[in-house]
Formats: C-alpha cells, structure tokens, sequence
C-alpha cells in the first residue's frame, strides 16, 4: 500500500475550506476547477472545483473536491487526523481550525502520554489532533529573590522552612518534611489538603548535590534539577523537571511555579 488519503465533499464551498486549510496547516494548494463550456478548466473564480490536495513536500494529505451539485455526503462518520510533532505545533494548529468552528475536546494531556484535542471546523469537518509527549518533556519555572544565597539555600533545604511556604495554594499545606542532604539521600515532603480530603508524599533522591549552586533529584520516574545563580539583584532560583501525562503542561507550569512564588515570600518575609 502506497498510502491513505482522506478525501473530502463539499457543496460549492471546497475552494474556501481547502484555501482555509493551507493557511492553517501551512502546505500547498493544488486546485483543478470544473471544466466550462468548453471542456477545459474554468477561470471563474467561483467555479466548483473538481479535484483539489493539499501536499505536505511531495505528499498529498488531504483531497477535496464540490462534486455535482447535492452530492456532498453529510458528515459525522469521520473525522480527520493529525499527528503533530511538537506540543507548539498542536496548539497553533488547534487553535487554527477552530477558528469559527466548535470545540469538542479542549486540547489536555490523556493517560496514554499524549495531548489530545477535537473540534468541528467552520465548514463541518471534524478533527481530532494528538501530539504524543516524549518522556523528555521539560518545564522550567523561576524566580529571583533579593537576599543572600546562604539564606535562600537554607530556606529551600532546611524541613522547617519547608513546611512553611511547600503549598501552591492557601487551602493545601505540608504537614512534614525529611530532608537528608547528600549524594544518596532522600528527601520527602507531605502534602495534604486543609480540609482534610486529600494528600500525597512528594519524595524522591538526591542524585547530585553542590553547596548552594544546585541539586539534581529524581522522584518516582522523574528528574528534577534546582540551580541557585547569585546575580546583582539577588539569587534567581530555577527548576526545570520532567512533565507527566496527569494534568496538561500549563496546570503543571502553574502548580510549580506557584509554590515557588511561595517560597520567594517566605524568603524575603524571615529575611525582613
């Protein structure tokens, strides 16, 4: 088999969707209009058109054409695929065809490592994107604190300091925290809900340690790395750790960054 290729019908509307679709998706557009009276290619810029493709290098990846008047088949036992290549290809091309269609499935991260998102374009059509998340995935979040590095390194490593600013929000708290701070040893923080509904240990290793300049820890499948770069206007403090499938990266990105804009307060709130 050479390849697969959708081909979809429309009603006098192909030249508009096709032409909307190649600034979406970025590729070349190749239209053959009906032919006119005299049996060769109309140049009517209205003319129904008989054979149109979309070509991604030399390969089409989707046809369309208007066909006879009346003869568009009615949709809803398809849908077009695609599989992206990056998490910024997916959401600049979701956010593309839904413009003037409907949104089914708001792009999120799904159980099978991927980010996964439907819609219903302007013209009908129904869409389904995925971007399969390598394991590598990272996000950094940081912040820059106006106090020495000596202060802000026993802040962060210190499990009476942690379980004062360990919380991305002011209904969650951290009830306790281990810290054995060498190559080896391990580190444990548990996080609990106020109201008593739910919790979790966050824990892992550290896998490498230098004094007040960086900690690189992994927890569960996960790594972490925490630089401390002193700077003139204080120590900015940087992580940079592995996304998981769970919550989408925005959810993560925020979560993380929320504890950190946390622990700055703290930091500057004992320095005072």
């Amino acid at each position: 088999m050479k390849s697969v290729t959708p081909y979809l019908h429309f009603d006098g509307n192909c030249r508009q969707a096709m032409s909307f679709y190649q600034k979406c998706l970025a590729t070349e557009l190749q239209i053959m209009p009906m032919p006119d009276e005299t049996g060769q290619p109309s140049s009517a810029p209205d003319a129904r058109v008989m054979h149109s493709q979309l070509q991604y290098g030399a390969t089409p990846i989707l046809m369309a054409t208007d066909g006879r008047p009346g003869s568009a088949p009615k949709a809803g036992n398809f849908m077009v695929c695609i599989d992206c290549d990056s998490t910024g290809e997916i959401e600049r091309l979701f956010a593309a065809l839904s413009e003037g269609g409907q949104i089914g499935l708001p792009l999120c991260d799904q159980p099978w490592g991927g980010r996964f998102g439907m819609l219903t374009d302007q013209f009908g059509i129904e869409w389904m994107l995925n971007c399969q998340l390598s394991p590598s995935t990272k996000i950094t979040v940081e912040t820059n604190i106006a106090a020495p590095i000596a202060e802000v390194w026993r802040a962060w490593t210190t499990p009476e300091d942690i379980v004062q600013w360990n919380a991305a929000s002011d209904d969650w708290h951290t009830t306790k925290a281990d810290v054995d701070l060498r190559v080896g040893g391990t580190f444990s923080s548990r996080m609990e809900a106020k109201d008593g509904s739910m919790g979790f240990d966050f824990a892992g290793t550290y896998k490498r340690v230098v004094d007040q300049r960086l900690l690189e820890c992994s927890f569960g499948d996960r790594m972490l790395l925490v630089e401390f770069v002193p700077g003139p206007d204080g120590v900015t403090v940087r992580e940079t750790f592995d996304a998981e499938s769970t919550y989408t990266l925005e959810q993560q990105r925020d979560g993380w960054q929320s504890i950190l804009d946390n622990f700055a307060r703290h930091v500057q709130k004992s320095k005072a």
